[in-house]
């Protein structure tokens, strides 16, 4: 009895957890002139409309009439999450694609927040708090109650955690596999996991995570061919993804550049609500330094080597992209990397990061509903 206490503890602290994170976006979207709240209207937001498009026509790829040799269309954005957009919408009253895009954003992070708990089972309430309270207050955690993919790769990224250190091969070929799928990024995933499975093997790690991690490298590169195998038979390219984000040029640039353009930018918006966005991203850079000085971690386990890692390219990648390119949608995807990392640290430390994430998604989330939030 007292074991199915504490499960029913664990997972009802997960959905009053999400109850939370719901209660207070609608508030913000509120105190940021949104009136409708939760409504769709608030959470629809930079790409959410080509998502819509996709889950409404399909994939699209055309050439740019304004862009000589461009290619423009909704096929740089990846198919899962708008098809289960389309096919939740049957279930709607009006098949109403706008509602079935938030409802599925959000039941991406509720499985999310289940997960963690099932995850910490055996962990003391204040070891849950805290991780639940890190996937409430992340740097870009407003997406994930957005009509945006990232919580559904939230789910998925925790999943292939969760299978590797448990040494679950269902866990490690969904979670690997629907990373693909899921998040136009999938392909920096497979760089990791095959990053992860040739470290494995280099060392002769003795543990399971070598046969594992092969394994996950196997079901990313297999579902990432058949990624392919799909923009191929609805574009007619098989690389259509790749063609259209070179419009936008998201390659790596002058990261040192835009650093400089960042804190320019943190001066000049220093007494407005605007400095939120330059304060927590040299927080993010501030923690990398932090992590690339510990000589603990890299002595550390190889999942916590993979997770620094993991956390730096999510971050450094958009980074050196553009000043302005998408940031805060793969910081977002950091969240799991984050509780991994800081759980290396004190508890004093971990509540001082908490705490500094908490007085920056308030601000955050007000202006991704202002859309200066990108």
């Amino acid at each position: 009895m007292g074991f199915e206490a504490k499960q029913i503890t664990r997972y009802s602290l997960a959905i009053l957890s999400f109850v939370l994170g719901l209660v207070g976006t609608h508030f913000l979207a509120i105190h940021s002139h949104c009136w409708e709240g939760l409504n769709p209207y608030c959470l629809i937001r930079w790409d959410s409309g080509l998502y819509l498009d996709i889950a409404k026509n399909g994939h699209t790829l055309v050439p740019c009439p304004d862009l000589p040799n461009k290619w423009c269309g909704n096929a740089g954005w990846a198919p899962l999450y708008p098809y289960l957009v389309r096919w939740f919408s049957y279930l709607i009253p009006g098949h109403s694609l706008e509602w079935s895009s938030v409802i599925v954003a959000w039941s991406g992070l509720l499985a999310s927040f289940l997960l963690v708990a099932h995850m910490l089972k055996g962990k003391s309430v204040q070891s849950l708090l805290w991780h639940l309270a890190i996937l409430l207050l992340a740097p870009g955690s407003i997406y994930f109650y957005a009509a945006f993919p990232l919580s559904w790769t939230l789910f998925f990224t925790l999943g292939l955690y969760h299978g590797l250190s448990k040494f679950s091969r269902t866990w490690v070929w969904i979670s690997a596999m629907a990373l693909m799928w899921i998040y136009s990024i999938g392909f920096v995933f497979l760089g990791l996991l095959f990053i992860l499975c040739a470290y494995s093997h280099s060392i002769d790690d003795p543990s399971p995570l070598k046969r594992l991690s092969g394994q996950a490298f196997i079901a990313a590169a297999i579902s990432f061919l058949a990624l392919l195998g799909y923009e191929f038979g609805s574009t007619g390219h098989w690389n259509a993804t790749f063609m259209v984000q070179a419009k936008y040029g998201h390659t790596l640039n002058q990261p040192l550049k835009f650093m400089g353009i960042h804190a320019e930018r943190l001066l000049n918006s220093w007494g407005g609500i605007q400095r939120f966005i330059e304060l927590q991203h040299f927080g993010i850079w501030a923690f990398l330094l932090l992590i690339a000085t510990q000589k603990p971690i890299f002595q550390s386990h190889n999942l916590i080597k993979f997770s620094a890692l993991a956390l730096l390219l999510l971050w450094a990648l958009p980074y050196g992209a553009s000043p302005d390119v998408a940031l805060y949608r793969n910081a977002a995807l950091g969240a799991p990397f984050w509780m991994l990392l800081l759980n290396q640290h004190s508890w004093r430390v971990r509540w001082a990061w908490l705490l500094y994430f908490g007085i920056c998604w308030g601000p955050m989330a007000v202006l991704f509903f202002q859309s200066i939030l990108i």
